[in-house]
C-alpha cells in the first residue's frame, strides 16, 4: 500500500514537473504571471534583385515558388523559397513559349491536384489572333499547351475570346473560371460546361474568386461574404459559410484535406469546409492586407498542421510586395502595449506608417481608428466629440490634425511640443519650411505634416493675373461682364475656393475674420457668377439639382472647377496630390502654353500628426510620428499628397524614369452640357522635367493653408444661402465671422 502510495505522489510530481515546461509559456521570477508567447506574425519577404518583376506564386514540393519576369532579357524565370533563402533564379521555358509563340502574357498561377502548374494568361501586346484570356501548362520539352476549354476560345463579334478574372485546375481536365461575360463561376469537363454558378460580382482585373482542392471547389458567393463548397465530382453544393466580412478583395487557398484558408482586409481565418464558423489566425489590423493601398494578387499555403502562409500584394506604387504569415513561438501571444493612432479621416500615409511601426515593434498593438472612410466625410459632430475627449485629457496618444482646430489645440496644451523631433528629421532630410512652419507658436512646432498638397493655377495670362490678390479679382469682376473667369464649373466650387485662396487677406492681425473684406469677396464672387451666366450653365449641368454640394464630395481645399474644357480664356486652381494629378495640371498648363504656379507659396499640410500631451506612451507616440518620415513611407506616390522629405522628392522624380509599361496613360472624356459636343483629354505620366519642376516649386513652399472642417461647413452653408438670394453678401459675411469667432473661443 506504501509503494502504491508513492508511486501516485511519483507521478504527480512528475507531472507538475512536466507541466512547467510544458506549451508555450515563460514563467517570470519572482511569482509574476506567466507570459503566454507564440503567434502568427507578418515579415516582408525580399525578391531576389536579379530575378525580375513577380508575377505569381505557388506552393509546391515543400516550397513556394517564385515566377518572374526580367524585362531587361524579356525572359521568365522561376525560384523557390526555403528555409529562410531564394535558390538562383532558372529560366521558365515554357513560359518564355507562351508569350512568344502563343502571345499570351502570365498573370496568374494555380497547382493542380495532379501535380502540374498552370497559368492564367492574357493575349500578348499585338497578338490579336488569340486575343482573350486563356489556361496554359507545361507540355513536352519546354513548350506551353493551351489547354482553354474551347468554347471560351470562342471569339465574339468584337474578335475577342472569352474574359475571366480567375482560374484553377482539378485534374482529369476539369477547370473553373470567375467569367466575366457570363458573371458566373464556371466548371468545365473535357472542354463541355457542366456547371455554372451566377452572381458572380466583379470588383477588380485578377479578382479571386475560387479555388479548388483534391476533393472540393470553394466559391466565394455572389453576395462576396458567403463562401459555397461544392463536391468536384458531382459539383453538387456541400455547405454554404457566411463569413460576415467582405470578400471583395479576399483570397481563399485550400490547406489539409477539408481545411481552408481565408486572408481578407480582416485577417487570416481557418474554415472547415463541412462546418459552420471561421477561425481566426491572425488579426489582419495593421499588416499588409488591410491596406488601403495594397491590393492581394495570390495567396498560397503549406499544408502542415501549423501552416506558413504567403501572399504577393501591389501597391497604388504599382510595385509588389511578397509577405510571409508564420507562427512566431518567441513573440507575445498577445500584444501588451497599445499605442493608439486617431484621425478624422481614413489616411493611407497613416496606415503606410502604422505597418512600417509595427513590422519594428511586433510587441505593440496599434489601435488606428478614424471617423470616416476615404471615401466618406466626417461630420461637425465627430470633431466636437473629439475636442470634448481632448480637453477632458483623455484621446488617442497620437491625433492626425488634418481639419482640426490645431491652433486652439496648441493654445489649451493639448498637444505636445515636438520642437525636437522637428529639428531631428530637418537634419535627416524633411523640408524645414514645411515641417517647422505647419504648427509654430513661439519658437516651438507642435505637430507635423507628413504629406502637403501643393496649391497650383493655371490658364490665360490676364485670368491668372486677375487671381493674384481681392483687389485685382474685384477690377476684373466689374471690367469682364461677359467672360467666365473660371469657365464651367458651379458657384459653390468658385466660393469655397476663393474663400481658402484670399483667406491671409481676410484675416486681421489677430487671426480674425475681416467682416468688411469678406463682404467685398462675397460681393465679387456673386459678380464672377453672374458674369458668363453661370446659373445657365448650371441648369445646363444639372448642378442646381444637387441635394448636397458637390463641393463635399471632393475632398480638397482649391478648387475652381472639377476639370476644364478647352475655351479661350480661363483660370483653373487646383491642388497636386500625385503623380496622377500632376500629370493632369501638366498637360492641362502646357496647352496654354505654360507651367502651373504656386498659389502665394501656399501649401496644403496633410496627414499632420501631433502627440496628444496627456499620453502615457509620449515615447512610442514620437517613435510613430517619426515613422511617418521614413523612406518606406515617404518614396511612396500617395492621394494624400506630395512627400515632405528629399528623399521621397527624389523617388517621384525616379518614378518618372520608369519603363513606359511601367507608368500609366489616362484619359478624361465627358459631354460639355451647353453644347452636347464630347470631349477627350488624354495624359501621360509626369516628364522627368516637370517632375523636377514640380520638386523645385514644392521645395521654395513655406505657408501653411490649414483648412478647418467646421468653418468649412459653416461657410459652404452661408454661400448657399447667399447664392440663393436668402441674405446678402453682407449677412453672410456677419453670420461667417459670428459663427468662426464663436468656435474658435470653444
Amino acid at each position: 500500500m506504501n509503494n502504491a502510495r508513492k508511486l501516485i505522489a511519483l507521478i504527480l510530481v512528475l507531472a507538475m514537473t512536466a507541466g512547467m515546461f510544458s506549451g508555450c509559456r515563460e514563467t517570470e521570477k519572482e511569482g509574476k504571471k506567466a507570459k503566454a508567447k507564440g503567434r502568427y506574425v507578418e515579415k516582408e519577404v525580399g525578391i531576389p534583385e536579379n530575378a525580375g518583376k513577380p508575377v505569381g506564386i505557388l506552393w509546391q514540393d515543400g516550397k513556394l515558388v517564385l515566377y518572374t519576369y526580367e524585362e531587361e532579357k524579356e525572359t521568365y524565370k522561376s525560384c523557390f523559397y526555403k528555409d529562410g533563402g531564394w535558390s538562383e533564379p532558372e529560366e521558365a521555358a515554357w513560359l518564355n513559349d507562351a508569350e512568344k509563340r502563343l502571345g499570351q502574357t502570365p498573370v496568374k498561377f494555380c497547382l493542380a491536384a495532379d501535380g502540374k502548374v498552370h497559368a492564367m494568361t492574357q493575349t500578348a501586346e499585338g497578338s490579336e489572333e488569340m486575343y482573350g484570356t486563356h489556361i496554359v501548362t507545361e507540355g513536352e520539352k519546354g513548350k506551353a499547351e493551351d489547354v482553354t476549354p474551347k468554347s471560351l476560345l470562342e471569339k465574339k463579334r468584337d474578335g475577342a475570346s472569352s474574359w475571366f478574372v480567375d482560374m484553377d485546375v482539378w485534374k482529369d481536365g476539369v477547370v473553373g473560371v470567375g467569367n466575366i461575360e457570363s458573371m458566373a463561376v464556371e466548371f468545365y469537363r473535357n472542354e463541355k460546361l457542366v456547371h455554372s454558378i451566377e452572381g458572380l460580382e466583379v470588383n477588380s482585373e485578377y479578382q479571386n474568386t475560387l479555388a479548388i482542392s483534391e476533393q472540393t471547389a470553394a466559391v466565394i458567393g455572389g453576395d462576396s461574404k458567403k463562401i459555397d463548397f461544392y463536391d468536384m465530382s458531382g459539383f453538387e453544393k456541400k455547405n454554404t459559410i457566411d463569413t460576415g466580412f467582405n470578400l471583395g478583395d479576399a483570397a481563399i487557398a485550400a490547406g489539409q484535406e477539408g481545411i481552408w484558408y481565408l486572408a481578407a482586409k480582416e485577417g487570416i481565418h481557418r474554415i472547415v469546409e463541412d462546418g459552420s464558423v471561421i477561425e481566426n489566425v491572425m488579426d489582419g489590423g495593421n499588416g499588409m492586407m488591410s491596406a488601403s493601398s495594397a491590393y492581394l494578387r495570390q495567396f498560397t499555403v503549406s499544408g502542415d498542421k501549423m501552416p506558413v502562409f504567403f501572399g504577393l500584394y501591389t501597391t497604388g506604387e504599382r510595385e509588389y510586395k511578397l509577405m510571409q504569415y508564420a507562427y512566431d513561438k518567441t513573440v507575445p501571444s498577445v500584444q501588451e502595449e497599445t499605442l493608439s493612432v486617431y484621425s478624422m479621416k481614413e489616411d493611407r500615409t497613416v496606415a503606410q506608417a502604422v505597418y512600417a511601426f509595427q513590422s519594428s515593434h511586433p510587441e505593440v498593438k496599434v489601435d488606428y481608428r478614424f471617423a470616416a472612410g476615404e471615401q466618406e466625410q466626417p461630420s461637425a459632430d465627430d470633431i466636437r466629440s473629439l475636442n470634448t475627449e481632448l480637453l477632458g485629457g483623455s484621446g488617442a496618444d497620437v491625433v492626425i490634425l488634418d481639419g482640426l482646430p490645431m491652433d486652439s489645440y496648441i493654445e489649451k496644451g493639448i498637444l505636445k511640443d515636438l520642437t525636437g523631433l522637428s529639428k531631428k528629421l530637418s537634419k535627416e532630410g524633411a523640408l524645414i519650411d514645411v515641417i517647422g512652419n505647419t504648427a509654430e507658436k513661439e519658437g516651438k512646432v507642435y505637430a507635423l505634416p507628413a504629406r502637403i498638397r501643393v496649391p497650383v493655377i493655371y490658364g490665360t495670362k490676364d485670368e491668372v493675373n486677375a487671381c493674384a490678390s481681392m483687389e485685382k479679382l474685384h477690377e476684373y469682376a466689374g471690367s469682364h461682364p461677359d467672360v467666365r473667369l473660371f469657365g464651367q464649373t458651379s458657384h459653390d466650387l468658385i466660393g469655397m475656393t476663393l474663400f481658402n485662396m484670399m483667406q491671409y487677406e481676410l484675416l486681421d492681425k489677430d487671426r480674425t475674420l475681416n467682416e468688411g473684406r469678406l463682404t467685398r469677396l462675397l460681393e465679387d464672387w456673386l459678380k464672377i457668377c453672374e458674369n458668363g451666366d453661370l446659373r445657365a450653365y448650371e441648369k445646363a449641368a444639372g448642378e442646381n439639382e444637387r441635394e448636397e454640394s458637390i463641393w463635399n464630395e471632393l475632398d480638397a481645399s482649391y478648387c475652381s472647377a472639377q476639370g476644364v474644357l478647352r475655351q479661350e480664356k480661363y483660370a483653373h486652381i487646383t491642388e497636386i496630390v500625385g503623380l496622377v494629378k500632376g500629370s493632369e495640371v501638366y498637360a492641362a498648363a502646357g496647352r496654354c502654353g505654360g507651367e502651373p504656379e504656386s498659389i502665394k507659396g501656399l501649401y496644403v499640410p496633410s496627414s499632420i500628426a501631433g502627440i496628444n500631451a496627456s499620453s502615457k506612451q509620449e515615447e512610442l507616440a514620437e517613435e510613430f510620428v517619426g515613422c511617418l518620415f521614413s523612406e518606406d513611407v515617404q518614396k511612396n506616390d500617395s492621394m494624400s499628397g506630395l512627400s515632405v522629405t528629399e528623399t521621397g522628392l527624389k523617388a517621384l522624380v525616379e518614378k518618372t524614369k520608369l519603363p513606359e509599361d511601367e507608368q500609366f496613360y489616362m484619359s478624361i472624356g465627358g459631354e460639355d452640357p451647353e453644347t452636347g459636343e464630347s470631349f477627350m483629354e488624354e495624359f501621360t505620366c509626369l516628364k522627368t522635367e516637370e517632375m523636377e519642376s514640380l520638386t523645385t516649386l514644392v521645395r521654395k513652399l513655406k505657408t501653411p493653408f490649414l483648412p478647418d472642417r467646421v468653418i468649412t461647413d459653416t461657410v459652404l452653408d452661408e454661400l448657399e444661402k447667399c447664392y440663393g438670394g436668402k441674405q446678402t453678401a453682407e449677412e453672410t459675411a456677419k453670420a461667417i465671422c459670428q459663427t468662426a469667432d464663436a468656435y474658435l473661443s470653444e
